[in-house]
């Protein structure tokens, strides 16, 4: 299944972010996919009803459009992913 829309890292960024877009009714829960390292926001968030992603690469290959809402010394992850030229990529730090 594709995505609109992937959404990596889920701090306060990219948590009001998400919070932002649903309540404006501009994604619905089923069209976003999700990714964080940690496991306390995984849970969170899919007990919630949100999707999430096994890996950066999986969120990646699994969406229309990315939102990275990493903070820049974490941008180091990003060397190693593969970043299709369709795709859309949006930086939030």
């Amino acid at each position: 299944m594709k995505y609109q829309l992937g959404i990596l890292g889920l701090g306060k960024m990219g948590s009001s972010i998400l919070s932002g877009m649903i309540k404006s009714k501009i994604y619905q829960k089923e069209e976003i996919l999700l990714f964080d390292i940690n496991d306390e926001i995984k849970k969170k968030y899919t007990e919630s009803g949100y999707i999430f992603s096994d890996s950066e690469q999986a969120l990646i290959d699994n969406v229309e459009m990315i939102i990275l809402a990493i903070k820049p010394q974490m941008f180091k992850v990003l060397n190693n992913l593969k970043i299709k030229k369709q795709t859309e990529v949006c930086f939030h730090y």
